[in-house]
């Protein structure tokens, strides 16, 4: 990229790698660089790692690994190195909350106009403590893994489920509008519906599915701010009694102009 630049390390594992980063880090510290008018400048060095594994089926993935841990080395104060390591849910399998916010900071870099719609589905489960009080918390570890299970049935290959906090999952969805998320919320909100699962005492139970949507707009320019959108819907989705599916759409016209009347 414009400020980036990438190094590949043949024959060089993880650890071999960190330790040429620290030093190129260190020398470039050194460094004093001059101007084009002649003043003197110095510049530190932020450096993500990641190391090609057997699961990878194209340059590319290494290349987005380094990517996420540079952005954690920016994150974490800058002039630093840092690994790249899995951010995975070990129930679920899901990814995390920081890899979600991560991912929406790409997504919405480019200018609005410029914008595929992005849209973001929240998912919480109803009465998990109460699930977990009555029939043990091994039956609220086996409902995320049942949602996880239907996710990954029901999701495209460029939509991504995140373990987003204690009761809920986080879908992030590529190139979709309002109506696209609400018809995979609606198929989700069905299947977990109609799912049986049963505690540690062999007694069956069912659950429920409170659902917040939200589409990136103009006004947005952080992974967060459609994170803070999509939660505060599902929190009126709540708010309704649970098992309900809300929708927060604000048009794309009605975005620009009010972006454009914040920066007068």
């Amino acid at each position: 990229g414009g400020e980036e630049m990438a190094v590949i390390l043949p024959d060089s594992d993880t650890a071999n790698a960190r330790k040429i980063a620290e030093r190129i880090r260190k020398e470039i510290k050194k460094e004093t660089f001059i101007g084009g008018k002649g003043e003197k400048i110095s510049i530190t060095l932020s450096l993500g790692i990641a190391e090609a594994t057997r699961d990878m089926r194209e340059a590319k993935e290494m290349f987005d690994r380094a990517d996420e841990a540079l952005y954690e080395s920016k994150e974490g104060g800058r002039d630093q190195s840092t690994v790249w390591k899995a951010d995975i849910d070990e129930l679920t399998g899901l990814s995390t909350k920081r890899q979600l916010l991560m991912q929406l900071d790409r997504c919405l870099e480019p200018p609005p106009d410029e914008r595929e719609p992005i849209s973001l589905v929240m998912c919480g489960i109803e009465d998990l403590e109460k699930i977990c009080r009555e029939h043990g918390s091994s039956a609220g570890d086996a409902v995320f893994v049942g949602a996880a299970s239907i996710l990954d049935k029901i999701l495209r290959g460029n939509d991504t489920a995140f373990r987003y906090g204690d009761a809920e999952v986080m879908i992030l969805l590529p190139n979709s509008d309002t109506r696209n998320a609400r018809r995979i919320a609606g198929r989700l909100h069905e299947q977990i519906g109609s799912r049986r699962f049963k505690g540690k005492d062999g007694q069956e139970f069912s659950v429920k599915l409170s659902i917040g949507i939200a589409e990136a707009d103009a006004t947005m320019s952080k992974g967060e701010d459609l994170a803070l959108c999509c939660a505060k819907t599902l929190r009126s989705s709540r708010k309704k009694g649970p098992g309900n599916i809300v929708t927060h759409r604000k048009s794309r016209k009605d975005a620009s102009k009010q972006k454009r009347k914040a920066e007068k």
